[in-house]
């Protein structure tokens, strides 16, 4: 190899390598900012995982219970498993409406107010019980632990929730 090329290729892996830490400094710095202007509208950070599956997932207490909830923006409002209402200390009344949703058609709910707290993020709301045999299922079947319910669209448009998905944070405003 010539000189010349040798030059030419240590001059572009310079060049690259230079990129990627100005691009990772930079969404550093934009994730930074996020949060500094989020806080600053009073937006408190949840953390978030994420399943192999592509599913995010998030601890949130109910009734002063710890528990593992899928976050599912199309989820119309926040779901515990309905065997999980002695664990979260619920007392739920049969409702009229039925759940209709992916995977689950004409289900029947019942529904009950609780404390709901994500991170620093408190509300009180309106919670659905119901069956969710179908998901845990399918997460055993992957290896994956049984959830207790879904973080739905309720909590998500009371909070005015922004989600950062590069940095898997979701962002309530109190």
């Amino acid at each position: 190899m010539s000189k010349f090329r040798l030059l030419l290729l240590i001059f572009a892996f310079g060049l690259i390598c230079t990129s990627s830490k100005l691009y990772a400094q930079k969404n550093t710095n934009n994730s930074k900012d996020l949060a500094t202007f989020l806080k600053n509208k009073n937006y408190v950070a949840v953390p978030l995982n994420k399943y192999p599956t592509g599913h995010l997932y998030l601890s949130a207490t109910i009734n002063d219970t710890l528990g593992i909830f899928i976050l599912d923006t199309g989820a119309g409002g926040t779901v515990v498993e309905e065997k999980r209402e002695e664990k979260f200390k619920l007392s739920s009344e049969k409702s009229d409406i039925k759940a209709v949703g992916a995977g689950a058609s004409n289900m029947n709910i019942k529904t009950t107010i609780a404390a709901v707290k994500l991170a620093d993020y408190n509300s009180e709301l309106t919670i659905h019980l119901m069956n969710l045999d179908h998901v845990n299922n399918a997460f055993k079947q992957l290896g994956l632990e049984e959830i207790d319910g879904v973080i739905g669209a309720d909590i998500l448009t009371n909070g005015k929730a922004i989600i950062d998905y590069e940095n898997l944070i979701l962002y309530l405003q109190q």
